[in-house]
């Protein structure tokens, strides 16, 4: 309809304008591409690896910079249609991620997992499993939302069918990406840095984004106010206040050494 295409012509013209005025230190602190080449490299540098990623959906956004494949890939992901679509996998297995696996408990050297914590409703069920999971020395890679984000603090206070229809028509580039249901369970720095202690992973490393303006450029005005409140918290750096957390750890408690 006209009216439509008006309207998502004008949220894309401000997509691009957003895009444009993106500072540099919005670009290279980001956690996304940084979790990318963390769990690349790590891959790449190592032989005869099993790999199981959290979440692994349809695509596996790392895979475009492995240049040695692992032994084993495996993906777990609550929805087997998802997985289908992901042609990185190996192995395919539908399941709760909170839920135990016995057939891969102590098998895995790599456990990653991207923007699937906050999805999860109870993360320290899933940290006790990962430990399970693990072989010992074995390494988790981690990146989530902080419940405290000011778009996750906006998704939680709207319901969700709006929050999917909002997402849907204001960041077009994402469809199918996001609007996946959301519990945020302990997902800030200090409580999901406590948890991490309680099973096992002492140690671990965070590193933190505190940019999360892209949800907002389908406005300007509304990009550079945002832009602004993320300068502010990247200046201040609470951790609690951040939008992102990239964590690594090791099953053994060791001190990570992947940056």
């Amino acid at each position: 309809m006209p009216g439509s295409m008006t309207f998502d012509r004008f949220v894309r013209w401000n997509i691009a304008v957003s895009d444009r005025l993106s500072p540099t230190v919005e670009q290279s602190t980001h956690p996304y591409p940084k979790f990318d080449r963390v769990v690349s490299d790590f891959i790449n540098s190592h032989e005869g690896l099993t790999v199981v990623d959290i979440g692994a959906g349809r695509h596996c956004d790392y895979s475009n910079f492995v240049t040695r494949r692992p032994a084993r890939m495996v993906g777990v992901d609550i929805s087997a249609s998802e997985l289908e679509l992901n042609d990185f996998l190996d192995e395919r297995i539908a399941a709760d991620a909170c839920a135990p696996m016995p057939a891969l408990e102590g098998k895995v050297d790599l456990l990653v997992s991207k923007a699937t914590m906050e999805h999860l409703p109870n993360n320290e069920a899933f940290l006790r499993n990962a430990k399970r999971l693990l072989k010992p020395g074995g390494t988790m890679v981690l990146l989530f939302t902080n419940r405290y984000a000011p778009f996750a603090l906006i998704n939680r206070v709207l319901p969700e069918r709006l929050s999917g229809f909002l997402l849907d028509k204001l960041a077009p580039d994402w469809r199918g990406q996001v609007g996946f249901k959301t519990h945020y369970d302990r997902t800030n720095y200090s409580a999901f840095d406590q948890m991490l202690k309680k099973v096992g992973f002492g140690n671990a490393e965070f590193q933190i984004g505190y940019f999360s303006s892209a949800y907002f450029r389908f406005l300007v005005p509304m990009y550079l106010l945002s832009l602004g409140f993320d300068r502010l918290r990247y200046a201040l750096q609470i951790k609690d206040l951040a939008s992102y957390y990239l964590v690594i750890a090791k099953a053994d408690g060791a001190a990570p050494a992947l940056t």
